[in-house]
């Protein structure tokens, strides 16, 4: 980093560039590099996340020994008053909290008490659409998306909690994407241009999971991946606008949304449709 701050072995000399500029992102005129306290911050919540992960392994019951308390249940076991490594851990996992962030949103475990099992969900990311996209798709198989339902269970007030495209049920994740009328539309759309039978899909997990069922290239899959993912984008768009801008909704625009989006993302990051252009 001398280049930057001006310094050598010998001597330090004044600062080039100062630590907030080039910690900010390339497109804001940065080098994008991430500030150290900020990595030290993602390394010790990942110690919270290993411990939901592996909540029997060794370290982990040692843990639940020293911090857990009866009567009173967190999200991470804490002993008020008593510190250590663990209690660091716990602190740097509330400062990120502070700033918009929730471990307990990014993670789901196993639940004892329900009789449906949750685990950590790995997204299979398509590198044929952008990035947002790929979040968008891992937020909605997580349930994570601000959908109706999840601002009343979070006590937000709304005039209505039925779905903004049938008007015939409350609207949550799995319904606004694999039970409206809507999205059943838009994925018989998907099925016809990708030459695939009907989809009967009733999970969000069935859709993104569904290019491992083609039998055939490793390249056709991901472009039916990207297809796939650009209508979840498409149609999370489309209930936005209706909800936020009072626009009708419209099916042949979701449709023609999801052709043009997925054929420009594809044209411009499939190396074969690239080196076909090029030729």
């Amino acid at each position: 980093m001398n280049f930057l701050w001006g310094g050598t072995e010998g001597a330090r000399k004044i600062h080039c560039v100062s630590k907030e500029v080039v910690c900010r992102r390339k497109d804001e005129g940065g080098l994008g590099l991430t500030p150290l306290k900020v990595v030290n911050t993602c390394f010790l919540a990942k110690w919270g996340w290993n411990y939901k992960k592996n909540p029997n392994k060794f370290w982990g019951k040692v843990v639940s020994s020293l911090h857990s308390s009866w009567g009173r249940e967190t999200f991470l076991p804490i002993k008020n008053g008593r510190r250590g490594v663990w209690s660091n851990i716990i602190k740097a996992i509330k400062g990120m909290e502070e700033s918009g962030v929730r471990l307990e949103d990014l993670i789901m475990v196993e639940d004892n008490r329900s009789e449906r099992r949750m685990d950590v969900k790995v997204l299979d990311w398509c590198k044929l659409v952008p990035l947002k996209v790929n979040v968008m798709a891992w937020k909605a198989n997580l349930g994570r998306l601000a959908t109706k339902d999840a601002l009343m269970r979070r006590r937000i007030g709304i005039s209505s909690s039925e779905c903004v495209f049938c008007r015939e049920v409350d609207e949550s994740v799995e319904h606004l994407f694999t039970g409206c009328k809507v999205a059943m539309v838009v994925w018989q759309a998907v099925a016809r241009w990708c030459g695939l039978p009907k989809f009967f899909v009733f999970s969000v997990q069935d859709l993104v999971e569904a290019h491992f069922q083609i039998k055939s290239n490793i390249t056709r899959r991901k472009r039916v991946q990207a297809m796939i993912y650009t209508a979840l984008w498409c149609i999370w768009k489309e209930r936005n606008e209706v909800v936020f801008n009072n626009k009708v909704v419209a099916i042949p625009n979701i449709l023609c949304n999801v052709k043009c989006l997925c054929n420009f993302w594809v044209s411009c990051r499939d190396k074969e449709v690239i080196r076909m252009g090029a030729g």
